[in-house]
């Protein structure tokens, strides 16, 4: 009888070690405010092109390469918008052209991205990506797990006679065509490496980011940690070449990949989950950096590097990630890890800071000199902005991220979440070519940028960070208690919303002592939060 008590003891050691081995709030030190404050100033708001909010779904500004100073903007409805000064012009209307662009259900469909050949002014080429529905055309590649597909994703040249107009008139010639299976992690950013020259082999090659198609999430592995897939990966394209298996754009003889078998050449870098943003430093060490949206606990900033594997669908941040068991929890790496040869990030926050990265630029402007060498991103939902010096991004460690905070005209402390419509911002970034950063906010359409710094010493109190509320039990199954300190803050606004950023319950309470039923929810992590007049809490949760 001792034997078989002492196996059994053994087996709910190991299984107790792997249960205190799981987290679900992998890094537990909160992002700090970096005491930069700014103001904010409208630069423009978008034509509405929707009957539902959001109006105008703005997505990407860049500018145009030229002297003109113009920018465009993308709207993911569907249209292209040229900047003028203080005109707008509809440059192009997608849909127009494309028999079965579809923009719904939303998660990114529509309009990805766009990018200007670096040579523009004389050759006038343009590329976009947009969403098609499923079987729209003969794919050029489509998914190792096989299956019925959600949609497909399109590469577009576009030929503009007159690079200096406002509204386009030219020729289109389609590049790539690709299936996805699920309605998720299009491509969202295809861009040109801004810092090589006509003579560096880098130039004139567009990145394409390439994301899962949520694959992970639905138990389609052999999609993902595969170089014969294109899902989950950044793809370097000649699109003026012709040596691609479509014979539409080239494959240069310098990806990491080209000579190998079985695998695409396209490949420049794999093992994403959805590299949403790419950018490169214009100064220094010229990094290319990537901003990796998460699962359900950790968004990556990634450095860009030729052939290298960011772990995706085995790896979230920094941690062991385990579709089999589940979405929740992410582990500790193997004792072995080194061997496996994974790249990964540089700097990192988890789902308590926020839900979705926005990956942004190195700020090399001349207004605000604090911020010069700072690598500025930020949260999608709450329209959070961080910031890392640009030399703290090593390979090996973790840069300390801090968050930048707003002021309103009056002085007080304000915050783009205040200042949209809503539950949720949906930020992004544009830049200039002064290296100066815009805040799009496609909650409202608006274009935003920093008007002026302010040297006001700052604390928490003095901005509104978000603060912790105390909860119990957490896991919780049945009924959430929650309390906040101060007494005379009541009358504020609770909410209850899921990772996508759907709020799932709202009201206003009076009490310190909240008493919250959860049976009704699905099991999985949830964010509850409270506004109050001068404080603003947020918490993660389980419903078991």
């Amino acid at each position: 009888m001792i034997k078989p008590l002492f196996y059994i003891l053994i087996v709910l050691a190991f299984a107790r070690v792997n249960l205190e081995a799981q987290t679900n709030n992998p890094i537990p030190e909160k992002i700090r405010p970096s005491g930069l404050l700014y103001e904010l100033e409208e630069v423009a708001t978008i034509q509405a092109s929707h009957n539902v909010e959001p109006k105008a779904r703005i997505n990407m500004l860049r500018e145009v390469p030229d002297e003109s100073g113009r920018h465009f903007i993308i709207d993911l409805n569907g249209y292209l918008w040229a900047i003028d000064g203080t005109e707008h012009h509809l440059f192009l209307a997608i849909k127009e052209y494309a028999n079965s662009f579809i923009h719904e259900p939303g998660k990114g469909t529509g309009f990805g991205a766009f990018a200007f050949h670096p040579g523009f002014e004389e050759n006038g080429k343009l590329y976009t990506s947009h969403s098609e529905s499923p079987n729209s055309q003969l794919p050029d590649y489509t998914t190792p797990a096989g299956g019925n597909m959600s949609m497909q994703w399109v590469l577009t040249e576009w030929t503009v006679e007159d690079p200096a107009a406002n509204v386009f008139s030219g020729s289109s010639r389609e590049l790539l065509r690709v299936d996805y299976p699920f309605v998720l992690h299009g491509i969202q950013d295809i861009q040109f490496n801004p810092n090589a020259k006509l003579e560096d082999p880098d130039y004139g090659l567009l990145y394409v980011c390439l994301g899962d198609g949520g694959s992970s999430l639905n138990f389609q592995e052999e999609n993902l940690q595969n170089k014969a897939s294109y899902l989950g990966t950044i793809f370097r394209i000649d699109p003026l070449g012709s040596n691609s298996p479509n014979g539409q754009y080239g494959i240069p003889d310098n990806n990491p990949f080209v000579e190998e078998e079985g695998v695409l050449g396209e490949i420049y870098c794999y093992g994403f989950r959805n590299p949403h943003r790419i950018s490169w430093d214009t100064e220094g060490e010229h990094l290319m950096l990537i901003g990796d949206i998460g699962e359900k606990n950790l968004e990556e900033v990634n450095i860009g590097l030729p052939g290298a594997n960011y772990g995706w669908g085995q790896r979230e941040g920094t941690f062991l990630y385990d579709r089999s068991k589940g979405r929740d929890y992410v582990y500790p790496l193997p004792e072995n890890d080194d061997a496996l040869g994974f790249t990964y990030p540089v700097a990192q926050f988890d789902h308590d800071e926020g839900l979705a990265i926005v990956g942004g630029y190195v700020y090399r402007g001349k207004l605000f000199p604090d911020l010069y060498g700072h690598y500025i991103f930020g949260d999608i939902p709450s329209g959070r902005v961080f910031h890392v010096p640009v030399e703290e991004l090593q390979l090996g460690s973790q840069a300390e991220i801090k968050q930048l905070h707003f002021l309103d005209e009056s002085g007080r402390g304000t915050s783009l979440l205040k200042l949209v419509p809503g539950d949720r911002v949906d930020l992004r970034f544009g830049i200039d070519r002064e290296g100066e950063i815009y805040f799009l906010t496609k909650a409202d359409g608006k274009i935003r940028k920093l008007k002026a710094e302010t040297t006001t010493p700052t604390t928490e109190e003095s901005v509104f960070p978000y603060k912790q509320l105390s909860i119990f039990p957490n896991p919780a199954k049945d009924r959430l208690y929650i309390s906040w300190p101060d007494p005379a803050s009541t009358g504020g606004l609770l909410k209850i919303f899921d990772l996508k950023g759907q709020v799932l319950r709202e009201e206003r309470i009076r009490q310190t002592l909240k008493s919250i039923p959860v049976n009704k929810l699905e099991k999985g992590v949830y964010i509850i939060s409270l506004e109050l007049e001068n404080e603003r809490y947020r918490q993660k949760f389980i419903k078991n």
